[in-house]
């Protein structure tokens, strides 16, 4: 996305939680936006993330969008190991709902199952 042969840089919108790029891929003649995001463990601020992205997409005339990044949230309980506590069932739902509304894809992360994990600390039983 850095090189001018590959992508041209038109403008950016910083929002809490994220930075959307956009510009043209060159090889292919398409506008696109690719959005970076990082949001906390907060369920409510997840919500908010979720809906101004929704927003922002809906509301843009680019065609080609890619969302890459921390969404810190699950679409399925047997992604969160090790952690039983709370329901997750909001954030699942909401998750899911926002992937799905959007006409997103999850690409497969190639390797390991999981990103992060909280390693147990010295004197904890492991699993």
């Amino acid at each position: 996305m850095w090189h001018k042969e590959a992508f041209v840089y038109e403008s950016h919108s910083l929002g809490k939680g994220y930075i959307a790029t956009m510009g043209t891929h060159v090889k292919s003649a398409q506008r696109c936006c690719v959005v970076n995001v990082y949001v906390a463990c907060n369920l409510r601020e997840k919500k908010l993330l979720w809906e101004e992205l929704s927003s922002y997409k809906m509301a843009s005339q680019i065609e080609v969008w890619c969302f890459c990044g921390d969404f810190n949230a699950i679409r399925s309980r047997n992604e969160r190991k090790g952690v039983d506590r709370g329901d997750f069932s909001s954030e699942i739902k909401g998750f899911n709902d926002f992937i799905e509304s959007n006409l997103l894809l999850e690409v497969p992360i190639v390797g390991k199952k999981y990103t992060w994990f909280k390693a147990k600390r010295y004197g904890e039983e492991q699993d």
